[in-house]
Order: C-alpha cells, then sequence, then structure tokens
C-alpha cells in the first residue's frame, strides 16, 4: 500500500509540473518575448498577427488546463476508490497514455511553431544567410568525454541485459530490450545530425544563435538518453527481484525528469532579437 500512495504523490508531481508549471513558463517567456518586441518594431518575428499570436497560447493554456484536470481526476478517483491499479486498470498503462496527452498541447504548439516559420520563409525569401564555411561537427556540441561517457554507459547496460538473460525472470524481454535502446539511440543521434546538416528553417537566425539551440538541443537528447538507460536498468532490477510495485512509481519519475530535462531546450534570452527589427526604423 505504501507503493501506491507513493505512486500517487509521483504522479501528483508529475500533473503539476508538466500540465501546469511548466506550460505557465513557457507562456510566461512567449508573452515577454512580445512585450519586450512588438509587433511595430520587429515586424519580421511576426509572419501572422499578434492576435493569432496570442490566441494559440490562449488556446495552449486552456488544453494543458483540461489536461491539468483530467490528471487530477485520476488522482480523486484513486483516492476514492482506493483501488491497488488507476482507473481500476494497468496503472502503467494510465500513467503512459496520461503522459502523451500532456505532451499534446506541446506538440500541437510545436506543429503551429513550424507553420510560422514556413510562413517566414514564404513572406522573406530576398534573406539570405551565408552559412558558415567551418563544417559543424558532432563533437562541437557533444564533447568527446560526454560521448565516451554514453558508449561505457551502453556497454554496461549491455552486460546488465546479457546477466538477465542467463538468470531470466518472468516477462524479461532478452536482448530486444538492448535493440529497443539502440533504435531510440539512432533516432536520437538522427534528430541531432539533422538539425546539424538539414536547412535553416528560420531566415533570419544567426549562426551563432543556431549553434546554440543546436547545442542545448544535442545536451537535453544525450541527457534524455542516459534517464532513459537508467529508467530501463532499474525496471529490469526491479522485475527481477519482484519488486513490480515500485515500476509504476520509477515511470511517472521518469516522465516527471523528461519533461525538467525538455523544458531546457525552450530557453530564448540568448536569441538576437535585433535580426528581426524593422531596417528601415533604423536606417
Amino acid at each position: 500500500m505504501w507503493s501506491n500512495n507513493m505512486l500517487y504523490l509521483v504522479f501528483i508531481a508529475q500533473i503539476f509540473y508538466i500540465s501546469f508549471y511548466f506550460p505557465g513558463k513557457l507562456v510566461a517567456r512567449v508573452k515577454r518575448i512580445i512585450k519586450l518586441h512588438p509587433p511595430s518594431e520587429y515586424p519580421k518575428l511576426y509572419p501572422v498577427s499578434k492576435d493569432v499570436f496570442e490566441m494559440g497560447l490562449g488556446a495552449f493554456t486552456n488544453l494543458n488546463r483540461f489536461v491539468f484536470l483530467v490528471g487530477i481526476g485520476i488522482v480523486i478517483h484513486g483516492i476514492y476508490s482506493r483501488s491497488e491499479e488507476m482507473l481500476y486498470a494497468d496503472s502503467m498503462v494510465v500513467i503512459l497514455g496520461y503522459f502523451m496527452l500532456q505532451w499534446l498541447p506541446l506538440l500541437l504548439l510545436e506543429i503551429s511553431g513550424y507553420k510560422r516559420l514556413k510562413l517566414m520563409r514564404s513572406s522573406n525569401l530576398a534573406t539570405k544567410r551565408k552559412a558558415t564555411l567551418k563544417p559543424r561537427s558532432f563533437f562541437n556540441y557533444i564533447s568527446p568525454t560526454v560521448f565516451w561517457g554514453c558508449v561505457c554507459s551502453q556497454l554496461m547496460f549491455v552486460l546488465l541485459v546479457t546477466y538477465f538473460v542467463f538468470n531470466p525472470f518472468e516477462g524479461f524481454g532478452g536482448y530486444a530490450n538492448i535493440v529497443g535502446i539502440i533504435i531510440a539511440d539512432i533516432i536520437f543521434v538522427g534528430i541531432i545530425l539533422w538539425n546539424m546538416n538539414g536547412e535553416n528553417r528560420n531566415p533570419y537566425l544567426k549562426e551563432e544563435d543556431r549553434d546554440r539551440q543546436i547545442s542545448r538541443l544535442a545536451k537535453v537528447i544525450v541527457l534524455t538518453s542516459n534517464i532513459m538507460l537508467i529508467f530501463v536498468s532499474v525496471d529490469l532490477i526491479l522485475s527481477a527481484t519482484d519488486s513490480r510495485g515500485l515500476i509504476d512509481v520509477c515511470m511517472s519519475f521518469y516522465f516527471l525528469v523528461i519533461a525538467a530535462i525538455s523544458f531546457k531546450a525552450y530557453q530564448f534570452e540568448d536569441v538576437d532579437f535585433e535580426v528581426y527589427r524593422d531596417s528601415s526604423a533604423t536606417s
């Protein structure tokens, strides 16, 4: 029962951080950018009107409020039903499903941002930024020490899985665990390489700002990969030691940590917004 109580405590933290604190901070940052860089002075920053921006932020906020209330509803149901499993179902499935629901507002916001970047490019075809002549290297964004540290972590995970192959427990997936991690890492590396070598979607973004964004993204991805590896390792150990009741707690905590890490990617303070200023007003 104590693990069940711990699960709801961690789950409440997941609800609060991802569906209340995180979106609130993000909206506050965007509103501050709009306040400090109004359309009258920075027209290139607004491929759509300011009202459309604010409507999008309002929809993002309201959708997060709805998801927040859904989470609180799950907790209230658990308190009154006193069920060992959330919603009388598999708690792991509920936690995973709710986590996916929590990321839906951010996904829609990202899609909206991508569309605005396309509008920015199509309305500013005359602007051509010269790419740096220095080729981008993977190790410009990820230090060799961090890279080899990740490699060592992967090897330790392989050893852990191999141990359980020779000492299996019920439900153990064998080497499929390693295959899953490899697929995830390939996707992560692909995202970094695509951002490094792909076309700059923002026609005004300076190379220095783009490099900072790629570096920040790479660090977030590396941290996410390592946290994922730790979670899967802990999952295997808890399953092997017949402590499955704690797996749900670890999963909710894992999602909370992933959200906290991802929040680091949404930093705008070091971006040079002067590139969006009306040049005719300054000339």
